[in-house]
C-alpha cells in the first residue's frame, strides 16, 4: 500500500473518468479537484415515496420551482441544437423556520418538481409533522423533490465529506477505536465514489440511498469522535488496478471471513 495523489487536471471530472486519476493497487487521494457532492435519495420506511411532505430549514431558504427539469442546475438538454437551455423557474422565498407542505404547493402550482436550497451554507433543512415540529436531525445541502404517480421522492444533495459524517455513527459505534474509526471512514468513502457510477436510482437523479441497501445515512446524529475520523481521512480511497474497489463491509462478524475462493 502506497499514498498517491490524483493526477492534475481533472475538476469536474464525471464518477467514471476519476480511476484516472489513480495509480494501480493503493490507498489513493482524491484531490480537491474531484471532490464532489453524493446524491442520496431518502427513503420513507421501506418505500421510496411520501404521500405528503412537510419540510422547513433552521435558516431563510429559496424554494425553485419548476414544471420540468433535469436534476443538474434545472438545465435540459436540447438533443436537435446539443445546447443548454434554461426553463423558466419561479423562486419563493422562505422566512426562517416557514413550514412548506411540498404536495399541497406543488398540486397548487401545478408542478412535478422543486429544489429546497438554505440561504446558508450552514442552513440544515427538517423534515417535520403537520403542525411544524421537527422530527430528527436536520440535512445539509438542498432537496430535490420530484412528484411521481407513486407519490413524492426526495433527494439529498450533499458534500460527500459531510455525508460521510452522518454514515460513520449510524454504521459504526463511536465507542470502537480511533483507527477503526478510520478504516471505516476510508471504506464508506470508496464504496460512496464507487456508487457514484450507479444507475438504480439513476431516473431520480440520485446516486444511492440512506438505507442498508447502500450505506446507512442520517440514522444517528454527528459525534466528535466520528467527524474527526473522517476529516484525517479526507479524501482517501481504496483502489485496485486504477481503480476503486467494491468495498462491502458488514454489521456482524464472528472473527473470520470466508475466502473468495470456490
Amino acid at each position: 500500500i502506497r499514498m498517491t495523489n490524483a493526477k492534475e487536471g481533472t475538476k469536474n471530472a464525471p464518477a467514471e473518468k476519476i480511476s484516472d486519476a489513480f495509480k494501480e493497487d493503493s490507498l489513493s487521494e482524491i484531490s480537491a479537484e474531484v471532490e464532489k457532492n453524493i446524491r442520496v435519495l431518502l427513503k420513507n420506511g421501506d418505500s421510496i415515496y411520501y404521500d405528503c411532505l412537510y419540510l422547513c430549514c433552521d435558516t431563510s431558504a429559496v424554494l425553485e420551482e419548476q414544471t420540468d427539469f433535469k436534476s443538474e442546475s434545472f438545465k435540459q438538454k436540447e438533443t436537435e441544437t446539443g445546447t443548454l437551455t434554461q426553463k423558466k423557474i419561479r423562486y419563493r422565498n422562505l422566512k426562517k423556520k416557514e413550514l412548506v407542505n411540498i404536495k399541497a404547493r406543488m398540486e397548487e402550482a401545478k408542478i412535478q418538481k422543486v429544489l429546497l436550497t438554505p440561504s446558508d451554507k450552514n442552513g440544515l433543512i427538517y423534515f417535520c409533522d403537520k403542525d411544524g415540529n421537527q422530527k430528527g436531525e436536520g440535512y445539509s445541502g438542498c432537496f430535490y423533490i420530484e412528484k411521481t404517480k407513486e407519490g413524492l421522492v426526495v433527494v439529498n444533495e450533499v458534500l460527500i465529506e459531510t455525508y460521510l459524517k452522518y454514515v460513520l455513527p449510524s454504521e459504526m459505534p463511536t465507542y470502537f477505536s480511533k483507527e477503526a474509526l478510520m478504516a471505516q471512514a476510508v471504506c464508506a468513502r470508496t464504496f460512496a465514489y464507487r456508487q457514484m457510477k450507479g444507475k438504480e436510482y439513476a431516473a431520480f437523479g440520485a446516486d444511492l440511498d440512506d438505507s442498508t441497501s447502500f450505506q446507512v445515512y442520517h440514522k444517528r446524529p454527528r459525534f466528535e469522535v466520528t467527524d474527526k475520523a473522517v476529516e484525517e481521512t479526507k479524501g482517501l480511497v481504496l483502489t485496485y488496478g486504477k481503480e476503486l474497489i467494491t468495498c462491502y463491509y458488514y454489521s456482524t462478524s464472528c472473527g473470520y471471513s470466508q475466502s473468495m475462493e470456490v
